[in-house]
């Protein structure tokens, strides 16, 4: 059965990708099948973390129902299966979060573990996220 695990926090800069990169990463090095999703819609950059600078296939596609989610997997040369958010502003703005839970339901099946970064915040992003994950893990700072 998959595994929804997302990544959140009420504010930015507290190390959400980092985590979510970090937690994919390991699990699918510990043998467990893996899927990393940026679902940051509004600054996804899990792509730039990865060196994944050219995405023309992203959930931002997804979300227009311009491909299908898993016509937007890219295989990292790590083994890492990501499926990156759209790096165009012109791209992000036309983002429906709504649609997302839908979207990611496309993994179910296909993947043991699905670690998805969310926004910053608590803003409908974030709030249409939190419906789609079976845990999630807040990253936060002592400041915080």
């Amino acid at each position: 059965m998959t595994k929804f695990l997302g990544i959140i926090s009420g504010k930015g800069g507290v190390g959400k990708t980092v985590t979510a990169i970090n937690l994919a990463a390991t699990l699918q090095s510990f043998g467990r099948s893996t899927v990393l999703v940026d679902g940051d819609l509004q600054g996804s950059n899990i792509a730039i973390h990865l060196g994944l600078h050219t995405n023309e296939k992203n959930l931002h596609q997804v979300l227009q129902h311009k491909q299908s989610l898993r016509e937007s997997i890219y295989k990292h040369p790590s083994g890492l299966l990501v499926i990156p958010g759209a790096l165009s502003y012109e791209q992000t703005k036309e983002a429906d979060a709504t649609k997302l839970q839908d979207a990611l339901l496309e993994l179910v099946g296909f993947s043991e573990i699905v670690v998805v970064d969310s926004s910053s915040g608590y803003h409908t992003d974030t709030q249409e996220l939190i419906k789609a994950l079976d845990y999630a893990v807040i990253v936060t700072t002592p400041d915080t």
